[in-house]
């Protein structure tokens, strides 16, 4: 949850850390928040590409572990209040081996 001083200008991103065994090229994530109006919900289907065309991962790497950042969306907070992001994924499997994590970064 946020609470912020308005008015704000926020930078939603999307940050994702996995390993070479994770079995996609992408990942399609959900990810949902209340930041604008505490009292609407506004949904991003965010596609991430993990690799580029030629199936090599995309990002900083350490080791076999890869992290990819990429921008959601702008954001301007204009009304005080407790503020929610959730995120779920869109892929085909209910759980996704090689996804270590999957975060939100707010900058200001």
């Amino acid at each position: 949850m946020l609470n912020d001083s308005v008015p704000t200008l926020l930078n939603l991103f999307a940050e994702v850390r996995n390993q070479n065994s994770y079995p996609y090229q992408d990942l399609y994530l959900f990810v949902s928040q209340n930041l604008r109006d505490s009292l609407i919900w506004e949904t991003d289907t965010i596609e991430i590409a993990l690799t580029d065309k030629a199936g090599r991962w995309k990002g900083n790497e350490w080791g076999s572990l890869h992290q990819s950042t990429v921008p959601i969306r702008s954001v301007i907070v204009s009304h005080t209040g407790k503020r929610t992001i959730k995120v779920a994924h869109g892929m085909k499997d209910f759980r996704l081996s090689g996804l270590n994590d999957v975060g939100i970064r707010i900058d200001r």
